[in-house]
């Protein structure tokens, strides 16, 4: 939020060490839940069986990409959450039940 130039290097799947139809269904999901604006996951659907083309189900458009409000409090929310789970977690692992 404080950049003037949105660095789309940072959104790419090799960057999450996670396979390229998984990324763009989570970008999909970000954008259809208004969590992201800015990305448009075009689903091409399943392959024709007797298409021997090199073939890409979904097709990424990134544009200027930012969090929305609802992004931004999805976000707070879970960092606290996830703070209180780790806390509980160790404080587990010290003083077992």
């Amino acid at each position: 939020m404080d950049s003037d130039v949105f660095d789309a290097s940072v959104l790419t799947a090799e960057k999450y060490g996670i396979t390229k139809n998984r990324f763009a269904r989570i970008l999909k999901m970000l954008s259809d839940a208004r969590y992201i604006e800015g990305v448009e996951v075009i689903d091409e659907g399943e392959p024709d069986e007797f298409d021997e083309t090199p073939y890409t189900r979904f097709k990424i458009i990134i544009g200027e990409v930012f969090l929305t409000f609802k992004g931004m409090e999805f976000l707070a929310q879970n960092t606290v959450t996830a703070q209180t789970f780790s806390m509980l977690k160790k404080i587990r692992e010290i003083a077992p039940l």
